[in-house]
């Protein structure tokens, strides 16, 4: 969506601060790195360009960050990322093996919680009535490794 229409439905920034006018026409994406167990992200087409040098979710994140508070001073995160269950890579690659056994997407069995990871992972607790919370839990590594 355009942050025009993310902020027509509610969103407002951390800081309390308008978005910029100027900026109301890019895109942007949600993103929710730690799931619904953390704080929630706007990100743009530099994002992107950012995960071409390295493709992890938070060194973009971070380094965006940083880009965002030398431009604006715009302080440090806000919210605290909630806990979430401490998982082994194995653990979370016996979830995804179980997601593609179920014709989901998952980008590969390497233990990540990448982005395909989670979306499959939302979409699976979305079917089985579960909160979707887009995010591996010791509940549903147990649950998917009973699955046939």
């Amino acid at each position: 969506r355009r942050i025009s229409q993310w902020v027509a439905a509610g969103l407002r920034r951390a800081n309390g601060r308008d978005f910029p006018r100027s900026d109301w026409n890019e895109q942007a994406s949600l993103m929710l790195p730690a799931g619904r167990n953390g704080p929630a992200f706007l990100v743009t087409p530099n994002f992107y360009v950012i995960k071409r040098y390295n493709p992890s979710d938070v060194y973009a994140l971070f380094v965006g960050h940083v880009g965002d508070r030398i431009a604006n001073d715009s302080g440090g995160f806000r919210g605290a990322w909630g806990a979430v269950d401490d998982l082994l890579r194995s653990d979370v690659a016996a979830m995804q093996r179980a997601l593609v056994e179920m014709g989901h997407d998952v980008g590969g069995a390497d233990g990540l919680a990448g982005y395909k990871t989670r979306r499959s992972i939302g979409r699976w607790q979305e079917v089985t009535n579960r909160a979707a919370t887009c995010f591996p839990d010791r509940a549903s590594v147990a649950q998917l490794s009973k699955s046939p």
